[in-house]
């Protein structure tokens, strides 16, 4: 029950974050968001403010903000000669206009659409069904679409997606990824500022140690190594690492002093398989900094060192061989975050980071159906200077979906196999 919490709350945290970011550059920009949904499916929580519906689905799996001119109700879904009941005010303006079910609403007016702009003049001209007298009818910014009992406020031009310049649009979709990033790197920081960042400061020396041996003590800066400078606590673990056995000089501050040690790296050996690597150490145990500044410099380190690490591996994945048991699903991260749950707060903390940091970087591929699909559509429409022809973007999105969510389903069945 633990896990799926953690699970729940980790997920919906990294979208809700992505999400947030489209959202706030979308409104910020004057671009109409019908819904701000976490998860898909049935609606488990409803909560309308303003022109937006906040929704919380059953499937907690993703997320989106239903844009207002992107691939939604518009003029261009309603046909000449269709049959639609209008529910008038007082005033006869458009309150509502009923695309289907009509028996679920009262005094309607029926008519067939001759003429509608639901953009520009808000206007629909049409035949009276039982005068067949032709009629104009004028809407407000408050009408509602009333489709399969789904009701959306129309969309002015000024406030759809599809109308807003170029720089707006590419910022609205940039802008999910982007928080993404943030937010790793804000849990990056957290995380420092809780528990601290190894400095080369020796906080405790181990007993019978090579260092020991070498006289090290607590308090000692550690400067260099063989003349190497070491800026850095991860500096020292990884030279330390791969010189054991290794005869080194350390130079290191004791009472703002100087000093060289001349001290020999231990070595210790594991087997991974039919391998035995050898690692060398020391045995000392650094000093913890606390500071914002470091944890702030920390956070950056880390995340840019993780995004590294990330491109590495994708560039590795497309070029070296695509495996499937390179990627994980939803399956595969509810197993890392079964045991994730049992090592501490820390290591949740930096798993939902590098989570974060995962979907900020994957949804930036030039996949159709993607953040990183509609930047490329974007940055064609910069290129060429016009946009690129709204029906052929479409079947590039449909067919990337449609790719999604089959390596979706193989890589969420390739992650059950592996428990079993």
């Amino acid at each position: 029950m633990t896990t799926i919490l953690y699970f729940l709350l980790i997920f919906s945290l990294v979208v809700f974050v992505h999400e947030l970011g489209h959202f706030v550059v979308a409104k910020k920009s004057g671009i109409m968001c019908r819904e701000f949904a976490i998860g898909f499916g049935p609606k488990l929580f409803v909560m309308r403010k303003g022109e937006t519906l906040y929704t919380f689905r059953l499937l907690p799996l993703g997320g989106y903000v239903a844009m207002a001119g992107e691939h939604d109700i518009s003029e261009e879904d309603f046909k000449t000669g269709q049959r639609i009941g209008l529910d008038l005010d007082p005033s006869g303006r458009v309150k509502e206009i009923v695309v289907d079910n009509f028996s679920n609403s009262q005094n309607l007016k029926m008519v067939h659409i001759k003429e509608i702009d639901l953009e520009k003049d808000l206007m629909i001209t049409a035949i009276d069904e039982n005068t067949n007298m032709e009629e104009i009818f004028h809407c407000t910014t408050n009408t509602i679409i009333n489709s399969n009992n789904e009701k959306l406020l129309i969309a002015p031009a000024n406030k759809r997606f599809s109308n807003k310049p170029l720089k707006n649009r590419f910022l609205t979709i940039l802008a999910g990824p982007l928080m993404n990033f943030v937010l790793t790197l804000a849990l990056f920081c957290i995380s420092s500022l809780i528990y601290g960042i190894p400095s080369n400061e020796v906080r405790e020396v181990e007993d019978g140690s090579p260092a020991e041996e070498a006289l090290i003590q607590k308090g000692d800066i550690i400067l260099s190594i063989d003349g190497v400078q070491m800026t850095k606590w991860s500096d020292i673990q990884s030279f330390i690492a791969t010189h054991p056995g290794e005869s080194v000089t350390i130079t290191i501050n004791r009472n703002k002093q100087e000093k060289n040690i001349l001290l020999t790296i231990g070595e210790t050996s594991n087997k991974v398989g039919e391998e035995v690597i050898k690692s060398g150490y020391i045995g000392i145990i650094s000093q913890l900094d606390k500071s914002l500044f470091g944890s702030i410099e920390y956070g950056f380190e880390q995340t840019i060192s993780l995004v590294t690490q990330l491109l590495i591996a994708i560039k590795e994945i497309l070029f070296g061989g695509f495996s499937l048991d390179s990627l994980s699903g939803p399956v595969g991260i509810y197993k890392v975050t079964e045991e994730v749950a049992d090592s501490g707060l820390y290591n949740i903390i930096n798993f939902t980071a590098f989570l974060s940091l995962n979907l900020g970087v994957f949804n930036l591929l030039p996949i159709p159906a993607l953040d990183g699909g509609k930047i490329t559509f974007l940055s064609l429409e910069f290129i060429r200077g016009k946009k690129v022809d709204p029906k052929l973007e479409g079947v590039f999105q449909v067919v990337g979906f449609l790719l999604l969510i089959t390596l979706m389903i193989l890589v969420t069945w390739n992650d059950i196999s592996k428990l079993y």
